[in-house]
């Protein structure tokens, strides 16, 4: 038993036809777009605003990585100065340690921070003469 639904082969044959010719005029009128723009320029323009982006983004990193780099000479000569401070005035108190060690009341009769400080410091010396000792001991014995 047939079916109504199915159509007959002359039918069939005449909608391939139109297909045929439908995807023909669409595949002539595709072909005549590409011709009319060919692909290298479309490529070209691309590459071009490609390249426009990346450079754009070039030039801002170089800005930043020159920025962060006079930071970082800034930060290194501040840390070089602050050391250079710190030897002076490890120096100095060198200097007045020394003057003072005898009597603290010499250069500072009133001032019981500065005699505190001169007793740390000796409690100091004694306890790092305790442990090089310790550390000659332990050098000899091994």
């Amino acid at each position: 038993m047939k079916t109504m639904s199915k159509k007959s082969f002359v039918e069939k044959t005449e909608d391939m036809k139109i297909r045929a010719k439908d995807l023909f005029a669409a595949g002539k009128q595709k072909y005549g777009e590409i011709r009319s723009k060919p692909i290298w320029g479309r490529m070209r323009k691309g590459i071009e605003s490609t390249a426009e982006v990346v450079g754009k983004g070039t030039r801002r990193a170089a800005e930043k990585s020159a920025v962060l780099a006079r930071r970082a000479g800034v930060k290194y000569d501040k840390y070089e100065t602050d050391h250079k401070l710190q030897k002076v005035l490890a120096e100095f108190g060198r200097i007045v340690y020394d003057r003072i060690q005898n009597d603290p009341r010499t250069l500072f009769p009133n001032d019981t921070a500065v005699t505190d400080m001169v007793e740390q410091i000796r409690e100091m010396e004694k306890k790092s003469a305790e442990l090089e000792t310790k550390e000659e001991a332990i050098k000899r014995a091994a």
